[in-house]
Formats: C-alpha cells, structure tokens, sequence
C-alpha cells in the first residue's frame, strides 16, 4: 500500500507539473464569410454569397503536442450566379477534435476528427426539394507549421480528409438518398431516409471518392486578441458525373476568455 500511494504521488506531481508547463486557451470568435456551393444533380449553376461565422474553441499545447477542441458555426444567404431567383440559406455546422504530435520546432503531425458535421441549405423554388442536407463524421491527416516573420508569429494549418461517413439527403432528381434508391428501398414510412441521422444509408467512402481539404492561417495579436482566417473546400460524388462542390472563406476576430502562456512554451 505504501508503494502504490508513492506511485499515485508521484504520478499527481508529474501531471501538475505537465498541466504547468501547457500552454492553455479558450477564446470565442466572430467573422464574416463568403461560400459557394454546386450540385451537378440540379444544374450547372453556382450559388455564391456572404454570412458569418461564430467559434468556441479551447486549446492546449506545450513543445511536445498540440490539442483542440471546439464548435464552428457558419451561415450564409447565398444566390445563384445567373439570376436572382431561387436565393438560398446555408447553415455548417462542425463540432471538432485534433491532436498534434511535435516533430520538431516548428512543425507538428496529427489528425483531425470532425465528430459531428451538417451542412443545411433551404433554396426558394424548389418546392418539395428546397431543403437539402448532408451529415455526417470524418476523419483527416493534419500538420501545422508555426511561422516567424519579424518577430510575428502565424500559425499554418493544413487538414486533408482520409475517410468520411456520411449521408447525403438527396439523390438524382429525387429527394431521398441516393443509395436508398438505387437499392429499390424508398418508402415514405422509412422515418431513416427524411432523419439526418437515419443510420441506415450513411456510407464509409474513403478520400478519392469523397475529398475534403482545409487550410488555415492564425494569427495572434496580443494576449487577448487573434485573427484567424480559414478556407475549406469538398467534393463527393454520388451520381456519376454530378458532383456536389461546396467552398467558403472565413475570417474572424477572436477574444481569448482564458489565456495562459508559460514563458518555457512556445507561444501560439
């Protein structure tokens, strides 16, 4: 017994003495936004506009890894390229997670999890396809580079998405799945086919039948105060030769609520 109760104190010193040495953030961001989105199964046209962007995010790092977590919450009113009808409201949501192992420095490698991913748009004039929606969680290969320009220090991000679970809601001129109706399954009574998160048709596709990529660019001003900037982009698939491709562009000032930067760490 006397042993193990060194060992736990021993181990509790250790983990106080990591936590000291943690570099730890939790900052609340706001910013506006410019999105575009295109789904071939429709038409050629491109929907583009402007919204906002809304972030909860808490980090911790020391010299050896890097840890994240947050929300991320984008809306935008979008309108097609061509004409002034069929104006649409976009909604992307993402709750995240992400680990990064140092290699040296300046550079980590890690991953990514979005746990929980939505992407929601209403378009007038499409009757009873005017909502669509894709759900689902994904998983990708990260790596950050922290840069030093005259004393100023950024932040470069990279996120390139291995392997996606996701549902799409609607198939070729139709508003269900498109697996459900290649499989001959559509029925109004599938209550899995109308639910995001209706299991049943979500599908594993790994990166060359669904690409996701994401680059991103910190920037810390003071104590308090940083700028981030974000672009990410996808392209999946569904119907052979009609792909969906959505993009936005992000930019937001964010306060830091807590803040606490041991002099031994690097600084964010």
């Amino acid at each position: 017994m006397k042993r193990l109760m060194q060992l736990f104190f021993l181990f509790f010193i250790t983990t106080q003495c990591l936590n000291a040495q943690s570099s730890r953030t939790f900052y609340i961001g706001l910013g506006g936004s410019n999105s575009s989105f295109q789904d071939l199964k429709y038409s050629s046209l491109r929907y583009g506009g402007m919204g906002g962007v809304f972030e909860l995010h808490f980090k911790n790092s020391n010299e050896n890894r890097i840890w994240k977590t947050g929300l991320t919450l984008t809306g935008n009113r979008e309108a097609a390229s061509l004409f002034d009808n069929g104006k649409a409201w976009a909604i992307y949501p993402q709750i995240h997670f992400s680990y990064l192992k140092s290699i040296n420095e300046q550079l980590y490698i890690g991953g990514r999890w979005d746990v929980m991913e939505m992407y929601i748009r209403q378009t007038s004039g499409l009757g009873n396809n005017s909502i669509y929606y894709n759900t689902g969680s994904y998983l990708s290969a990260s790596g950050l580079y922290k840069l030093t320009i005259k004393d100023q220090k950024f932040d470069i991000s990279l996120d390139l998405g291995v392997l996606s679970y996701f549902k799409e809601s609607t198939g070729f001129a139709f508003s269900a799945a498109q697996n459900a109706l290649e499989d001959g399954e559509f029925d109004y009574q599938d209550e899995a086919l109308t639910n995001p998160f209706g299991f049943k048709y979500f599908e594993v596709r790994p990166i060359w039948q669904h690409f996701r990529m994401s680059t991103a660019i910190d920037y810390q001003i003071g104590k308090r105060l940083s700028v981030g900037y974000r672009w990410n982009m996808r392209r999946f698939s569904e119907v052979e030769d009609r792909a969906v491709t959505t993009g936005a562009n992000t930019i937001s000032i964010r306060y830091h609520i807590t803040h606490k930067r041991p002099e031994t760490v690097i600084p964010d």
